[in-house]
């Protein structure tokens, strides 16, 4: 059975040069690669990840690996991928990754026992920052889609893609019956794709109070973080 496609779309490569391609639900067989694409190019821009200088540590690096492959296989995702819009088995452009979480979830009751302390410290910092929101208490629901792993290949017009992708994420919600998208954006291109896509800011924190909360200095990246959410569609 062929993969769902979501959607069609012309990108651009870096050098102008135009191509069509399309979203579609990723083939079984093809996770490792979008693990690995996920692991060089998504969680390099997660500013954590850089300042634990995971990246550096081969041990860490293969743990948040391992730790995105468990995570995938202990509950149901939507992992689809943008390649090139042909019937060849194109390289994967993009991916995105997103799941359900409910009203009584705990992020800190699906945490892995660390083998390594940069491991270990990733965990704490995402449970204090998802800890800062309650997404269901503030806006009345029982659950919502979030993401959990996008990224987009060098060599190309990352916005349009991240736009088409983050859209992509709001179909899929509605796919599973639920009203919103949620997900935090680190960074001012995932701000900017997300605000061109008319997703909305829930919440929003500067740098400097993120940076003291979890007692560390973030010195990249915007401003303020901002947790943003899309409706269905």
């Amino acid at each position: 059975m062929a993969p769902k496609v979501w959607s069609n779309f012309v990108a651009k490569k870096s050098d102008g040069t135009q191509v069509k391609v399309r979203i579609e639900d990723m083939p079984s067989n093809r996770l490792d690669e979008v693990l690995n694409l996920l692991s060089l190019y998504g969680e390099n821009e997660d500013v954590f990840v850089k300042l634990l200088g995971i990246p550096n540590n081969p041990e860490a690096a293969e743990e948040l690996k391992q730790t995105t492959r468990d995570m995938l296989s202990a509950s149901p995702h939507n992992i689809v991928i943008c390649r090139p819009d042909d019937d060849s088995n194109g390289d994967i452009i993009g991916v995105s990754i997103t799941g359900i979480t409910l009203a009584k979830d705990k992020l800190e009751d699906f945490k892995i026992p660390s083998k390594t302390k940069e491991m270990e410290k990733l965990w704490d910092y995402y449970i204090k920052l998802f800890g800062l929101y309650d997404i269901c208490k503030a806006n009345s629901l029982t659950s919502f889609s979030d993401d959990r792993g996008l990224a987009v290949k060098p060599g190309y017009v990352d916005f349009e893609i991240r736009k088409e992708l983050l859209n992509v994420g709001r179909k899929i919600s509605k796919a599973n019956n639920v009203s919103t998208v949620f997900a935090w954006m680190q960074t001012k291109l995932a701000q900017e794709a997300a605000e061109a896509d008319g997703w909305l800011t829930a919440y929003e924190i500067s740098r400097e109070d993120l940076g003291r909360q979890l007692g560390i200095t973030i010195s990249e990246g915007p401003p303020s973080w901002k947790l943003m959410y899309g409706k269905s569609i």
